[in-house]
């Protein structure tokens, strides 16, 4: 974020700021967190489900020998995929760093408001909500830094489970 970006929103009257921005983006970071939580078990539960039914369906003789072969092959391919895609998807890695940056700025927001921690010291209010718009906006901007990381990883991940699988 850049000193001039942050200039701008010293410049808003702090219940602005703390509604339009930090209330905002932490809303967002919470919604998103709980999108792909659900989504990771969501698969997660799907995997496991299938693969734990491998040996089940291959010992129970469901119909002739030809189709309970075909059943399980297509279980195992259905499971697999869903692994991959989860990988590829980057779900957990996602959920677990905006729920991350949401406890952040949860965090900073209760400091401020209770004039704790690092705003206990400050001279006045001005430097107080000073500091917190630095401290949100560099909290901001790391987690942009690491979603950009978690992004640019995804084809590392493609090539990973392309090379997992064909060994």
């Amino acid at each position: 974020m850049s000193e001039n970006q942050n200039n701008i929103y010293e410049q808003m009257p702090v219940e602005d700021y703390i509604k339009n921005r930090l209330d905002d983006q932490m809303n967002w970071f919470d919604k998103k967190s709980a999108f792909n939580q659900k989504r990771y078990k969501y698969f997660k539960k799907a995997e496991i489900g299938l693969t734990i039914s491998l040996p089940v369906l291959g010992f129970l003789p469901l119909c002739d020998y030809s189709y309970n072969k075909i059943l399980l092959v297509l279980v195992g391919a259905i499971a697999a995929y869903l692994q991959a895609w989860s990988h590829i998807e980057t779900y957990y890695e996602l959920w677990t760093k905006y729920r991350t940056a949401c406890e952040l700025l949860k965090r900073e927001k209760y400091l401020y408001q209770t004039h704790t921690g690092l705003y206990e010291d400050t001279e006045s209010p001005e430097s107080s909500y000073h500091l917190l718009v630095n401290r949100v906006e560099s909290i901001l901007a790391a987690e942009n830094s690491q979603w950009n990381s978690v992004i640019h990883a995804i084809p590392s991940n493609l090539s990973h489970n392309q090379g997992s699988t064909n060994s």
